[in-house]
């Protein structure tokens, strides 16, 4: 379902009284919202490591392997994030961005320690 699909049958399924089934789909409407705005968040957070690196002998291969090991841990925590919203321990809205501020949160600290030296 794109998001305008799934909004209109939210709608249509709020009457069913279906509390989880719905909070569910609530937290899969903010999911595809905030999902692309991830890619950035991920080239975000690389870039510094991935300019601190290059340098270095080899540094290809550790970028890399600093890129999979990001993008692993923003998916975990992004996986973590949805579960605890579909639960009902976080807000729906919450549980959708909470990845992707967290990680722009470091990217940015990232940056200006990188930066500022």
């Amino acid at each position: 379902m794109n998001i305008r699909q799934l909004e209109s049958y939210i709608n249509r399924f709020s009457k069913s009284g279906a509390a989880k089934a719905l909070n569910n789909m609530r937290v899969d409407l903010h999911q595809k919202i905030a999902y692309p705005f991830g890619n950035f968040v991920i080239v975000l957070i690389g870039l510094p490591f991935a300019l601190m690196i290059r340098n270095r002998k080899g540094g290809a291969f550790v970028a890399i392997g600093v890129a999979l090991v990001l993008g692993f841990l923003y998916y975990v925590t992004n996986a973590v994030a949805l579960a605890f919203g579909k639960s009902g321990l976080l807000s729906p809205i919450l549980s959708a961005w909470a990845t992707p501020a967290l990680f722009t949160i470091i990217a940015l600290v990232v940056i200006k320690t990188d930066f500022s030296n």
